[in-house]
């Protein structure tokens, strides 16, 4: 990549997705000002702040009205099945509030920090009877999601027990006035409890302080002995743990480190698929950064940082209005945001995108620069940068796609956009004029030029967008393909191959198959010049599949006397499988049975687009092969996980075209979940790259294609 002088090139790669923009710019208790109209809260909305978790709610016990279980339930003696024992009121109107911002309440179980328990200790004590505090929370969770006791049914998914049992020693806790070993078993008695009730609700905790505290290396240690202690508990136990929570007030790459810590302690002690949840974090606290645009550009760096890293959800402590280290968000004298606020709303505009890409830069001297860039369906593009440190850092964004399109953003002085310079595409696609607003020393959330250089303790936020995602209609024929590893000329080589094997081939065939590399990989390349790159690409591990991993099972199908012919073709989409259709590919046989799965790599188009050039095939192929039944295959999966961008996006293309079957002459097969654990993932040995299949995927193939050929049960051995 090149580089001018210090200047950092900045590339955003479109194609390339990375998955959601992840949830972590969620904030601890809200902006209370007052118990009645709580002003502030259209901030939370302004910014799409996606869930407020309730702790330390208004302040010491919860201001002894909110959230915390005693407010709730004052006489601990009471029935607990009478909803007269309860008071739900200030807390009530707190989480309509919420809810009514778009804030979803995540709900810490238990009771607010007491900082001065060397002079008295209040709410603090284990309870006294670990079931009937379970059943008490169980009345909680049905008041506010199932409308007990007249109330609602909040859409609220995390329910967390407790808050820092762990922290100093047991008379200097101010958290709780236990063993450790003894809020594990509360935990047991808790989290079972309620899952038992609730089991499509999340259930986790234990809002641990952390496993680090620079300083105080016994404390540290202390933490860490009790993280390791509680998972292998709750493992040993079968205790539900649907999520850990954590808390960290480092800077930025220490807590980056500790989620790396912990992440990997969780996935080898068997939690691999429990999220975690950072929900207290600010960026080592100090009240002379109130309001300024350093604590402004680590908080932004935080977001970005735990957007690339393993955090799968955050909420930062907190956004209360009031004095003290812990009020980054809201100034209590003028109540206006400060600075930091305009970091949530920056991210905001990456999460309205919602795919996150691909950010690759040069780095020309060390600088602690973040970057971060999501996708729009609607092809909109927005890019965020924070720049923590105390130095200018010149830049140049670069934005590229899939389609051989690129735009370089460069900086230009006298208006508010920038220009959007062109290379390699004609003048038509360029991006859009790009928009930026800015937060440093002397601007906040300013709209103005893109600049030459992110300004120190700055962040950018640049808004623009690629031409319309489909250049080239998906239902109209086109022999114009994209970017592909292939020697070049190969598309049209194979199609004339193939053209060459029709003409010498059979007049019937059992079955056509239809699609790209996919079902391309049934044969792999049969041109040598073809081959011996697709065998480089593999040995440089370029390519994670090698040629032909289907060809072993297409040879014994064969065998058992079938008559086959592979149009797969690498790197298509819809739109050149119907040109190639309309060029001889399904002229001059006939066959009983066409396979056909395509439309993955029309990733840049719309579900409904996607869907449209399916159905334009299977129009073309009732037209070229009329007595022909169509074996419809959804999409097959692709990403590791169900929430993959691209999995989801395939998904619902595929509720799309499952319709177009009518059982007769378009039938749906569908296998997918033969690829998959019990989980929903996919792992590396069925398709390495997550997406084109092993010998394994093809032995699922065939067998699911077997009845329809050869009459034999479904999913037996070939």
């Amino acid at each position: 990549m090149e580089t001018t002088g210090n200047t950092m090139r900045i590339t955003i790669d479109t194609s390339t997705v990375l998955g959601s923009v992840k949830p972590v710019n969620g904030v601890g208790q809200p902006p209370i000002t007052n118990l009645r109209d709580y002003p502030l809260f259209h901030y939370l909305a302004e910014a799409g702040i996606p869930f407020s978790r309730l702790h330390d709610v208004g302040g010491m016990f919860g201001r002894n009205v909110f959230v915390d279980i005693p407010n709730l339930f004052r006489d601990f003696d009471a029935d607990e099945n009478d909803p007269a024992n309860y008071d739900f009121a200030f807390t009530d109107r707190l989480l309509a509030k919420l809810v009514e911002n778009g804030v979803e309440p995540f709900y810490r179980l238990g009771v607010t920090i007491e900082n001065y328990v060397d002079i008295r200790r209040y709410r603090t004590e284990p309870p006294k009877d670990f079931e009937k505090w379970a059943r008490i929370c169980e009345h909680v969770i049905r008041h506010y999601t199932e409308g007990w006791a007249d109330g609602y049914r909040y859409k609220i998914t995390h329910w967390e027990i407790w808050n820092e049992p762990e922290d100093l020693g047991i008379e200097t806790n101010p958290m709780w006035h236990g063993t450790f070993d003894e809020f594990c078993r509360f935990y047991e008695v808790a989290s079972r409890h309620i899952k038992t009730a609730f089991p499509h609700l999340k259930i986790g905790g234990y809002a641990s302080c952390g496993i680090d505290y620079p300083g105080d290396a016994a404390r540290g240690r202390h933490w860490r002995e009790c993280f390791h202690a509680f998972i292998k508990f709750v493992r040993e136990r079968g205790c539900p743990l649907d999520f850990f929570s954590w808390h960290s007030y480092y800077d930025v790459a220490a807590v980056v480190e500790q989620a790396r810590y912990i992440r990997a302690a969780l996935d080898e002690a068997g939690f691999a698929g429990v999220p975690t949840c950072l929900d207290e974090w600010l960026p080592t606290p100090n009240h002379d950064k109130l309001g300024s645009a350093q604590q402004a550009a680590e908080i932004a760096a935080a977001l970005i940082a735990f957007q690339n890293g393993p955090v799968d959800s955050a909420a930062i402590y907190d956004a209360r209005c009031g004095i003290g280290n812990y009020s980054p968000l809201f100034n209590p004298l003028t109540y206006k945001p400060h600075k930091a606020y305009y970091a949530f709303m920056a991210f905001n505009e990456l999460r309205k995108r919602g795919t996150a890409v691909e950010v690759l830069r040069n780095e020309p001297r060390p600088v602690a620069l973040y970057s971060a860039a999501a996708r729009g369906e609607d092809g909109s593009i927005a890019v965020m940068l924070a720049n923590p440190s105390e130095e200018e850092v010149p830049i140049e964004l670069e934005i590229v796609d899939g389609l051989s399109r690129k735009a370089t953003l460069k900086p230009r002085g006298g208006d508010l956009s920038g220009e959007a310079a062109l290379n390699g595409v004609e003048a038509a696609t360029a991006a859009s004029t790009p928009r930026c607003r800015i937060t440093d020393e002397t601007r906040t959330w300013e709209e103005a030029p893109l600049p030459v250089a992110l300004p120190p303790h700055g962040i950018v936020l640049v808004e623009c967008a690629l031409p319309p995602a489909t250049a080239i209609p998906t239902a109209i024929p086109s022999s114009e393909q994209s970017p592909y590893w292939a020697a070049p000329g190969y598309w049209d080589r194979h199609h004339a191959a193939k053209l060459a094997e029709i003409a010498v081939g059979p007049k019937d065939y059992d079955c056509v198959f239809l699609g790209d590399s996919i079902t391309h990989n049934w044969e792999g390349w049969s041109d040598p010049a073809d081959n011996a790159v697709a065998t480089a690409a593999y040995a440089s591990g370029q390519l994670k599949t090698p040629d032909g991993p289907g060809r072993a099972v297409w040879e014994e199908l064969k065998a058992q006397g079938l008559r086959l012919l592979n149009l797969g073709l690498g790197g298509d989409k819809t739109q050149n499988v119907l040109w190639r259709l309309d060029h001889g590919e399904m002229d001059g046989y006939r066959t009983r049975f066409v396979a056909l799965m395509i439309g993955v790599n029309n990733e840049i188009d719309s579900r409904e687009d996607r869907a449209e050039g399916i159905r334009a095939i299977l129009e073309k192929i009732h037209e070229r092969q009329p007595d022909a039944t169509i074996l419809l295959h959804p999409i097959f999966p692709c990403g590791a996980t169900p929430n993959d961008p691209r999995r989801i996006s395939c998904e619902k293309t595929n509720s799309i075209i499952r319709c177009f079957a009518d059982g007769g002459r378009i039938v749906w097969l569908d296998f997918n979940d033969k690829f998959l654990d019990a989980d929903g993932n996919l792992s590396e040995a069925m398709m390495p790259d997550f997406l084109h299949p092993l010998e394994a995927g093809y032995r699922i193939w065939a067998a699911a294609l077997r009845p329809f050929l050869c009459g034999q049960d479904i999913f037996g051995d070939i």
